[in-house]
């Protein structure tokens, strides 16, 4: 079940539109914005969504330290895989 997300419809309903998206080609989304509107949790809010619809979903999120080590993320994002 999709965590509960309020004052973001507009988002959301973009969101759910990529998923409900049956195009056979690769999608992003940019979620940008400053610090403090949510960002975070509309990623949040769209990973659930995905893997309710089925999606497979890798995601990581690497630590500030590793932000110099130039393949932490990937190795992280894939390690599991």
């Amino acid at each position: 079940m999709a965590q509960m997300v309020t004052g973001r419809a507009t988002e959301l309903d973009l969101l759910d539109r990529v998923l409900d998206d049956q195009v056979g080609e690769p999608r992003s989304v940019l979620i940008t914005g400053p610090p403090g509107i949510g960002k975070t949790t509309l990623l949040g809010s769209a990973l659930e969504s995905a893997r309710e619809c089925g999606y497979a979903v890798a995601a990581c999120r690497p630590s500030r330290a590793e932000a110099d080590l130039s393949y932490a993320g990937l190795v992280t994002l894939l390690g599991e895989l």
